[in-house]
């Protein structure tokens, strides 16, 4: 099972690197007992492959002393991170440099800040008691607006930076406890009203209720 899991995993590697881990590892899939060292940047691109980080993605890696040093380009902020904390993984006693660059956003502002809410409100943790707006310049993406949980400003974060043409992410976001109370007694009066009945507990909810300082925000569509 593990020598088929290996083989799956060199077809995604370049050529010298699938002839260096052949080479080396062949005796060990056979059987031998003696061991052999494998260069440090084959076992980066192992890990990379393993992740399936290399399909699509111009990640290069390349030893220096004691220093492996990642350049490229990738197509979003979770790839450029992702790739550093696998290299860490695979060359615990090697510094990492991070040196890859992420490719020109493919779609304009408006676009990137519409996916990133598509992400965001598909969130099971997005409730009627959350808001959250996304706007994107030049790649730059600010999200704003209120949430019930710490949890949820880094969580939207992440899904933030799985977006392709997000270059940066500022979290203006703020938790907001102390009206909770207050709120849950707004959401009852507005979703007793007509068709909005049952909406209150669904994924992204119609209208979001916000209780701030002994006052209530209305947000959403209707």
């Amino acid at each position: 099972m593990k020598t088929g899991r290996f083989i799956t995993i060199l077809i995604a590697l370049p050529v010298p690197i699938i002839l260096a881990l052949v080479s080396i590892t062949a005796p060990a899939i056979a059987g031998e007992s003696h061991k052999q060292v494998i260069p440090t940047s084959v076992m980066v691109q192992y890990r990379l492959a393993e992740a399936n980080m290399l399909s699509g993605k111009n990640i290069k890696v390349i030893v220096r002393g004691r220093k492996v040093v990642l350049t490229g380009t990738v197509n979003t902020i979770y790839d450029r991170l992702e790739a550093a904390k696998l290299a860490r993984k695979a060359a615990a006693d090697y510094t990492i440099v991070n040196d890859l660059t992420l490719a020109p956003p493919p779609s304009p502002d408006s676009l990137i800040g519409l996916e990133v809410m598509h992400r965001i409100e598909r969130n099971t943790t997005y409730t009627v008691f959350d808001w959250a707006t996304a706007r994107s310049k030049n790649g730059i993406l600010t999200l704003s607006g209120w949430v019930s949980s710490p949890f949820d400003v880094m969580e939207y974060q992440k899904q933030a930076e799985h977006v392709v043409g997000v270059r940066k992410v500022v979290n203006d976001l703020i938790v907001e406890l102390g009206y909770r109370e207050l709120a849950r007694r707004a959401t009852r009066i507005v979703y007793r009203q007509g068709m909005l009945i049952g909406y209150s507990l669904k994924l992204n909810p119609p209208v979001h209720v916000i209780a701030i300082d002994g006052y209530v925000i209305l947000e959403g569509k209707i």
